[in-house]
């Protein structure tokens, strides 16, 4: 838990925990709140580091808490521009003011969706599923049981350590003569 998830979780508002994958790999966690104050905080996750953002899709969302756990792809994200705006005022004294606005990038070549990472359903009844675990149970049943020795071998090899190590002691702690 970093500080800004635990600032979140002592204050008990809503965040978001993004999970940002690159081949099936955590790359990068996004903690954002649910609501915030800045323009396009709203509709998406977005990283400023990295320049992309994903859009908040509530349905793939889970939730723990306070906490909305979301995991995405970064190959779905939306690559993001910075958009600089100089003003200038007065004829004596320019003063520059520069002001980043994260906007979203206009390219047809882009087929990026922005949605996060979908995982494959698998339809598994729950009858094989029941015997699935039958069968592991039975075989673990009609096993050969283990010999004497793979049963009791490391309560033996345990007891010759340990005599050994006090046959050590024993030889390594001579009286010392009188005198």
């Amino acid at each position: 838990m970093n500080i800004k998830e635990m600032w979140f979780y002592i204050w008990n508002k809503p965040y978001y925990k993004v999970s940002v994958l690159e081949d099936m790999e955590v790359i990068k966690t996004i903690i954002q709140p649910v609501v915030s104050k800045e323009k396009g905080y709203d509709i998406a996750i977005i990283d400023k580091k990295l320049k992309m953002a994903w859009y908040k899709i509530p349905a793939i969302c889970f939730r723990d808490g306070k906490k909305f756990l979301m995991t995405v792809d970064i190959n779905n994200a939306i690559p993001l521009i910075e958009e600089r705006k100089i003003t200038t005022s007065g004829e004596v004294i320019i003063k520059e003011v520069t002001l980043s606005v994260l906007k979203e990038q206009i390219d047809s070549r882009l087929s990026h969706t922005g949605k996060g990472k979908t995982f494959v359903k698998i339809q598994y009844p729950p009858t094989i599923f029941f015997q699935e675990i039958e069968a592991h149970f039975v075989k673990e049943a009609l096993k050969n049981p283990p010999s004497k020795w793979e049963e009791q071998k490391w309560i033996w090899i345990t007891l010759i350590i340990g005599i050994v190590v006090v046959i050590i002691f024993y030889l390594t702690s001579s009286p010392k003569p009188i005198g």
